[in-house]
């Protein structure tokens, strides 16, 4: 198990659940995706993904038999063929926990996935990412 290390989040953060692009001839990587395995009560281990502004799980056919939700390291393998714009808000298998602007998780959608003990520790999480999202002026 790697983690990320940098100088922006403080919590440890698996480097296989992680995905920024590449630095390269000067320009910065740019963040994506960051997440966070977590035991439901109902699915199993479940990944929360977390971009700077949202925490969500990414599932397909939601409310079926053939519900699947997502592992991070399948999404980030899908995700480095094609990057859609508005990630993730413009895809049908978002499923926020937390939305975007807000600062506390949706209790519902914690209930109705069994991660409602990870609810300090998701909104944690959340703030400690958030940085990336941040805008700063500078000089030209």
């Amino acid at each position: 198990m790697s983690l990320v290390i940098n100088d922006i989040v403080k919590m440890e953060w698996q480097k296989e659940g992680w995905l920024q692009t590449a630095s390269r001839k000067g320009k910065k990587s740019t963040f994506i995706m960051a997440s966070q395995n977590y035991e439901s009560t109902k699915y199993g281990t479940v990944s929360v993904i977390f971009t700077s502004s949202t925490a969500f799980l990414f599932v397909d056919d939601k409310g079926t038999a053939n519900m699947d939700i997502w592992s991070a390291e399948d999404l980030i393998e899908t995700l480095k063929d094609d990057l859609p714009g508005n990630f993730p808000y413009s895809l049908e298998q978002y499923e926020p926990i937390i939305a975007s602007g807000e600062d506390h998780c949706i209790q519902d959608v914690l209930a109705e996935y069994g991660l409602e003990v990870y609810k300090g520790d998701i909104e944690h999480r959340m703030k400690d990412i958030a940085p990336f999202g941040f805008e700063t002026d500078f000089k030209m």
